[in-house]
């Protein structure tokens, strides 16, 4: 029951203050004899135009500042325009600086380039000036060279052939042929190769330096410079009338690179001459003599040597092949390609024994006295050992036969007419050479080898003798030089001559044996 009287209590309560408020609201609402209602009326309507006054303020506050904003951007814009024309109009002016500062040192360069080229080109040009002018001075000193040397020699050609003209040209006079010496190498030393060529050509076609057998050369042209003369042919040596120059007396001269190509110099005379690198391609130098000449470096290529004299001459560096050597006349103590030294053949047929007989040799008394023994199978007694490294034997022997006390053989070297010409011409010797030697080495000197050398004419007349005792104590290579052939030989007779040692007994002989091997007989020029 409480509970309900106290709700009841508690409802009329709030109704009560739910009534004194409204009272009091509408008692409140009444102001200056208005309502709430009207004075909210009033305000409302004083307010709006008070709101947009307001508002228009506040917009044109507002748009102030948005025009003061726009303005300050406006300035910002101005100024960054104006800034960023700046940099443009700066950057332009840095640009037309740099472009300006740069067609200006292109200006320089090309005209410091075109400066220079005009100096290279007036260069060039001076250059060209000069060389033409030092061209046509050359050509004319040429010119005048050639036209002074056409008349060295014009006027040479005619004086000589004045001279020989008014001259009986064969008879030699010392004179005159001083006379042309002294003139013709005057002459010779201030032409060129290619006329002195003609000049020679004159000179040998004037037969002035033509040599025959005894005849001296007309004109001795020794100490004369004729290097790189040219005498050469386009025809061959077979063509005589062309390419004859035979005889030709060229000795003491300086032909070095000169030619002689193709052309007929049989007989002719270098001995003594600088022949270096001398062209004798296809030529015919049969009989030719270049005794003591240097030969070096120059060409013998199908040239004919036959019976030439290459004594004590210097081929080294030649094209000379061993047959043309061996064919020709001479080549004692000349200096070979393969830098050997030359030395003649040996004239003796059979010198060395090894055919193992005596065919060849002529016996004196009965065939057998002398024979040719085997080195190992005359019996132990008298076998040779040989000792000498530098000595090759061979097979065979030369000795007496061992009942014979004395016996000889002998050869007789017929002498064509060449060797009486080279005699006349120089010194020339006959050599001996051979091995000589006892058997058996150490029982005495009895035995004995002899040999003689005989120089004789055309009538078996003996015109010089000579004995030789070759050492016998034991086996030696001997070298002997005989006397110099001596006028007129025409033949050499080598005789060799084995003798035993005398009686040991009334009934017995000697036991030694003489004997010899590898004997060689040339003849030498000295």
């Amino acid at each position: 029951m409480l509970s309900k009287v106290d709700h009841n209590q508690s409802e009329v309560t709030l109704t009560d203050l739910n009534v004194l408020s409204d009272e009091l609201v509408k008692s409140k609402k009444k102001c200056c004899g208005l309502t709430v209602n009207d004075a909210l009326k009033l305000c409302s309507s004083a307010l709006v135009p008070l709101m947009i006054g307001v508002l228009s303020v506040v917009f044109t506050v507002l748009q102030l500042q948005i025009s003061q904003q726009n303005r300050e951007k406006d300035l910002q814009i101005a100024n960054l325009t104006r800034q960023q024309d700046y940099e443009i109009a700066e950057l332009r002016r840095q640009q037309d600086q740099n472009i300006s500062n740069q067609l200006r040192e292109k200006d320089l360069q090309i005209a410091n380039l075109t400066r220079q080229q005009d100096y290279l080109i007036a260069d060039q040009r001076r250059q060209q000036d000069i060389e033409l002018a030092r061209e046509q001075r050359e050509q004319e000193r040429e010119f005048d060279d050639r036209r002074q040397k056409d008349q060295v020699l014009s006027n040479y050609l005619k004086d000589m052939s004045d001279m020989l003209l008014q001259t009986n040209i064969t008879v030699y006079s010392e004179t005159r042929s001083i006379i042309f010496r002294a003139k013709t190498l005057a002459v010779i030393r201030q032409l060129d190769p290619k006329r002195n060529a003609f000049l020679i050509q004159f000179l040998y076609e004037s037969r002035l330096i033509i040599r025959r057998g005894e005849e001296p050369s007309v004109i001795d042209l020794q100490g004369a410079n004729l290097s790189y003369t040219d005498l050469s042919t386009s025809t061959t040596r077979d063509d005589y009338k062309r390419s004859n120059m035979s005889c030709l007396y060229l000795s003491g001269v300086d032909l070095s690179h000169a030619s002689f190509r193709g052309r007929y110099l049989v007989n002719s005379t270098f001995s003594e001459s600088t022949v270096t690198g001398t062209n004798f391609q296809d030529s015919d130098l049969r009989d030719a003599d270049f005794y003591k000449s240097s030969l070096s470096f120059l060409s013998f290529a199908n040239a004919r040597t036959s019976r030439s004299d290459f004594s004590r001459a210097n081929l080294s560096g030649a094209d000379i092949k061993i047959d043309q050597l061996l064919d020709a006349f001479s080549m004692s103590g000349a200096i070979l390609p393969n830098k050997t030294k030359g030395r003649n053949k040996n004239l003796l047929f059979n010198g060395d024994a090894e055919k193992c007989t005596t065919q060849q040799w002529i016996i004196n008394g009965h065939w057998s006295s002398i024979r040719a023994y085997n080195y190992s199978t005359r019996g132990a007694q008298n076998s040779i050992t040989i000792n000498d490294r530098n000595f090759y034997p061979g097979k065979c022997y030369f000795s007496a036969n061992d009942n014979t006390t004395e016996a000889s053989m002998y050869q007789i070297i017929q002498l064509n007419d060449k060797y009486q010409q080279w005699s006349r011409q120089r010194r020339v010797i006959p050599y001996l050479r051979g091995y000589f030697g006892e058997l058996p080495y150490n029982n005495g000197q009895d035995g004995q080898v002899t040999f003689v050398v005989t120089q004789m004419d055309s009538q078996n007349q003996t015109l010089h003798s000579f004995t030789h005792h070759p050492p016998m104590s034991k086996l030696r290579y001997y070298e002997e030089p005989v006397k110099p052939l001596v006028a007129n030989v025409t033949q050499i007779r080598i005789e060799l001559q084995f003798k035993r040692g005398p009686k040991k007994s009334q009934i017995t002989y000697s036991t030694n044996y003489g004997f010899s091997d590898l004997i060689d007989l040339s003849i030498e020029s000295v």
